[in-house]
């Protein structure tokens, strides 16, 4: 439920504060939460708080898992935007499907906090990637954002030629 409710607010704010910022903010927070369940026992914190760093998890990953269905659409060049799209789903099902293979083995070699450090790890590059490498591509037009140049580019628009 606690995914369901951020996607909801993910939906309401990707077009009021961008997806950028969407990607970037939920990467680290989910990063700090994993650490603190991680921590739980060594930190001696109550079950409650330990419930509730998880619940923060899962509410920040709602809100960056509605990108997967907007952004790649919009960062790939208009030559290759369903070439791309389908390369990042492809990608994704072979990272669930490793992620699924590898975690009982790793959780079974070396417990449940290297496992939640790791996904944390994981958060962390992603947020240190997507601050360095996303561009912005809210409010801006898939020709725009599509062009080679990136979404760097100004594009000067012509205005309308009307017809008789």
């Amino acid at each position: 439920m606690r995914g369901l409710g951020g996607a909801a607010v993910g939906w309401l704010l990707i077009d009021r504060v961008g997806r950028r910022l969407i990607l970037i903010v939920p990467m680290f927070a989910t990063c700090v939460f994993l650490v603190l369940v991680a921590l739980n026992k060594v930190l001696d914190m109550s079950v409650g708080v330990t419930v509730t760093a998880f619940f923060g998890y899962l509410f920040f990953y709602g809100i960056m898992s509605i990108l997967c269905g907007v952004y790649p659409l919009e960062v790939f060049p208009t030559s290759v935007r369903t070439s791309g799209m389908g390369f990042a789903a492809a990608m994704s099902r072979v990272g669930a499907a490793t992620g699924t293979f590898l975690l009982p083995i790793v959780l079974a070699s070396f417990g449940l906090n290297v496992v939640l450090f790791g996904l944390a790890a994981v958060c962390l590059i992603g947020g240190v990637t997507a601050f360095f490498m996303a561009p912005e591509t809210a409010g801006k037009e898939l020709t725009e954002t599509g062009s080679p140049q990136g979404t760097d580019r100004k594009v000067r628009r012509e205005p309308a030629v009307s017809r008789p």
